[in-house]
């Protein structure tokens, strides 16, 4: 299971993203931000996924869900934040792949969890501090029993309205020895989401 949350402060130009993933046995957690492109990832031998909602603890480096997200990858790759006024995904019995999340064994499945909440806290990644007060956050889930060979992901929330935001999700498989592309896409327009899935 792997958990996602990028946050954008799009006045001060930031973006931050922490990375959790239960592997089962061993956790992963990654801390990275723009501009200056630093990454850290550290293996930790302990992960737990929350087993009735979005959340995840990797040892002692990182642990998150829809309302906070702590990181602590050493010293210049810490991350306090909190989450605020979230704008969850509306309760779809199906979610963003649609009829494809009752299909078993699917090489990946993609939700997003939170298309928007508000930021407050800091961030200190290659040696910068960085000040999130304000910043917008989108949080998502993955699982499968690997990632696809070929995968595409990309999420946008700096359109110059607050409730505007995009993302998708796809990669490149084999269904019944086919060769296929799907790709998810969820759109908020206001209080309006477009969803398309594959």
């Amino acid at each position: 299971e792997g958990y996602y949350w990028r946050i954008v402060h799009p006045a001060r130009g930031l973006v931050v993203v922490a990375i959790g993933a239960d592997c089962r046995g061993w956790g992963m957690a990654t801390l990275a931000a723009h501009p200056g492109g630093t990454a850290t990832t550290r293996i930790e031998p302990t992960a737990v996924a929350d087993p009735c909602g979005y959340g995840i603890t990797v040892g002692g480096a990182l642990r998150g869900d829809s309302t906070a997200v702590h990181a602590d990858l050493g010293p210049d790759a810490r991350l306090d934040v909190t989450l605020h006024d979230p704008v969850p995904w509306p309760r779809r019995r199906l979610g963003a792949l649609g009829l494809a999340h009752a299909v078993p064994g699917l090489p990946q499945y993609w939700q997003p969890v939170l298309l928007h909440a508000a930021v407050r806290g800091r961030a200190r990644v290659g040696g910068a501090e960085l000040d999130l007060d304000g910043a917008v956050a989108y949080a998502e889930k993955n699982w499968a029993r690997a990632f696809p060979e070929h995968w595409w992901w990309g999420h946008a929330a700096t359109f110059g309205e607050p409730d505007v935001m995009v993302a998708f999700a796809g990669g490149r498989v084999r269904l019944a020895g086919t060769p296929v592309a799907p790709t998810a896409v969820a759109v908020r327009l206001g209080g309006e989401l477009l969803a398309l899935a594959p």
